[in-house]
């Protein structure tokens, strides 16, 4: 019975951080961005714990679907970093621009 109460207390407090941090992945630029790769940071760190634990003793599709997983969270933390850069570039040129005009 402590285990259930103990998962309850923990869903309940880590499901109000995770939504503050969805909230405020939602800020554009690099303001948002270490919110925005929290997830497939997490992804990718539980994939390479996986299969440096775990990895031995499954089958070869169990460790070929975990190392594809973590190459699609490897991915996404690229192209989130990418963006955000990207943005931030963009809205420093124009507001050069509208600084010069």
């Amino acid at each position: 019975m402590s285990k259930i109460v103990g998962w309850c207390v923990a869903a309940a407090f880590l499901g109000c951080l995770l939504g503050l941090a969805g909230n405020l992945a939602r800020l554009g630029g690099l303001r948002g961005l270490p919110f925005r790769l929290l997830i497939p940071v997490s992804a990718a760190v539980e994939m390479t714990e996986r299969l440096r634990v775990e990895a031995s003793s499954q089958e070869a599709v169990v460790g070929a679907t975990w190392s594809a997983v973590r190459l699609v969270a490897v991915a996404a933390l690229v192209v989130l970093v990418g963006r955000a850069v990207t943005d931030s570039l963009h809205r420093r040129s124009g507001r050069r621009r509208e600084n010069i005009a």
